[in-house]
């Protein structure tokens, strides 16, 4: 694995994911205390009654006060935990640069992910680049450098921007929010991660199918005409980017068959862009395919029965999805190894709703596709 992936690996571990003890479990780390960091503060052993702390910590006393923030993890109420992390008193004269608030400001970077807003997390970020040069404490004491940090902010954007323009009610602003501000992190060095996020934005921010078609080099798509005034023939359409093992898997199928039957009468269309990847479905498990040959066959076979077709043809144009077209589509999309991904495309040509990922149920898009058909 690069070093700069590395990097953000070990930065999501450490600030995206909820230690056990995030909601009262305890991890090895709450147990025993620091150890990555001389000095940090240490917490009760396990099944031990933590000291009784007043229902305020003293205004002037950071360690007291780090301890009350602590408490509330024990009492499995994740707001009060964030109640008490918002009443830090950051740029008070007793707390400001002090280790407690180091601490702080990672855990708030930490329950800002969880909560799925980059906006906050970056916010705390600028804070401890202001005071501690950009170097955090985790919860558990673990020191995090401001390179992993700062890698593992940029990659949680990108996540971010693909998640919030995807399913049934996509949120296009919160999605070029997440990216700009991932794109506000980069530096001339981080190529690798400049383009991963590029690639996101691709996938995210374009409202329309032919935009899309021309930011990610794919066939263009039927020429659909003026959005406020479509053609006679435009018809919604589906276009499913996947590898023969997802598109085997039964609820994937099934579901996909049924908006190709019930929108049969609204013209509905679904178009395979096939990945290949060497391997075919057979039961629970890929298998490498026996050669090219036996890979297509399995790709007819599978689209057949979700009723998709590879190539459409309309009065007003052509969307030709070739076999070995589908590898690089996935990859100008932002899609990981496995990954799938679906487009509902309106007779107007616009994007109405995006899904990527493994193991997708379409489901959640059933209102969209009963909404493009009419129904």
């Amino acid at each position: 694995m690069p070093r700069r992936a590395l990097l953000a690996c070990l930065a999501a571990l450490a600030l995206a994911l909820p230690a056990c003890g995030e909601n009262g479990g305890g991890s090895s780390a709450d147990r025993g205390g620091s150890t990555a960091t001389k000095g940090a503060p240490a917490e009760p052993d396990a099944g031990t009654t933590p000291p009784t702390l007043p229902s305020s910590p003293r205004p002037d006393d950071p360690a007291e006060a780090l301890a009350w923030v602590r408490a509330a993890r024990t009492m499995d109420d994740p707001q009060e935990l964030r109640r008490r992390l918002a009443r830090w008193p950051v740029d008070a004269p007793d707390f400001l640069d002090t280790e407690e608030t180091q601490i702080v400001l990672t855990w708030r970077i930490r329950m800002a992910l969880q909560d799925g807003s980059i906006e906050r997390a970056v916010d705390q970020w600028k804070l401890l680049l202001q005071h501690y040069e950009g170097h955090g404490v985790s919860p558990e004491g673990r020191g995090l450098t401001p390179e992993m940090i700062r890698l593992g902010l940029i990659d949680d954007a990108r996540l971010l921007a693909r998640r919030r323009a995807e399913g049934p009610k996509p949120n296009a602003l919160g999605a070029e929010s997440a990216w700009k501000h991932g794109a506000d992190l980069l530096t001339p060095h981080d190529v690798e991660d400049a383009d991963r996020l590029e690639r996101a934005r691709r996938w995210a921010l374009w409202d329309t199918f032919d935009r899309w078609c021309a930011e990610v080099g794919a066939k263009p798509g039927p020429a659909l005409g003026d959005p406020d005034t479509p053609s006679p023939d435009a018809r919604p359409f589906v276009v499913v980017v996947s590898d023969d093992f997802a598109l085997g898997e039964a609820v994937f199928q099934g579901v996909l068959a049924r908006w190709m039957r019930d929108g049969k009468d609204a013209g509905l269309v679904g178009v395979l862009v096939p990945v290949r990847r060497g391997e075919v479905r057979r039961g629970m498990r890929r298998v490498a395919a026996a050669d090219p040959r036996e890979e297509t066959a399995a790709f007819e076979e599978d689209a057949a029965k979700a009723g998709l077709v590879t190539t459409w043809t309309t009065a007003s144009g052509l969307f030709a999805a070739r076999f070995d077209e589908g590898a690089a589509l996935a990859e100008a999309m932002g899609l990981e190894r496995q990954e799938t991904a679906l487009l509902v495309v309106d007779r107007r040509g616009r994007i109405v709703a995006r899904l990527s990922g493994t193991g997708l149920d379409p489901r959640v898009l059933d209102p969209v596709i009963q909404k493009v058909t009419g129904r």
